[in-house]
């Protein structure tokens, strides 16, 4: 018996209402603020702020229309932790 394959067209709102999932994660993006803010005291990394409630607003990406530049230096942060073998 021949399957018959199902040829509904999807619309852009349908797509855009399907669960998503993550399937790319960089290590130095996932970072808890916490951790880095902890580990780049001990590693002597300088921060936009030494108070970590501040910090943790900074490091946060809560805008989407954050400019990629913006972006980017929030990895910085967490790169300059991770270049010392502990921040690893």
């Amino acid at each position: 018996m021949e399957e018959q394959l199902m040829t509904t067209a999807l619309t852009r709102a349908d797509i855009l209402s399907l669960p998503k999932m993550d399937l790319h994660r960089h290590i130095d993006g996932s970072i808890q603020p916490e951790v880095l803010f902890k580990l780049a005291k001990e590693e002597g990394v300088k921060l936009p702020t030494d108070n970590l409630e501040e910090f943790i607003k900074l490091y946060q990406i809560t805008d989407k229309n954050m400019s990629v530049d913006d972006i980017m230096q929030r990895f910085g942060w967490s790169i300059a932790v991770m270049g010392a073998p502990r921040g690893l």
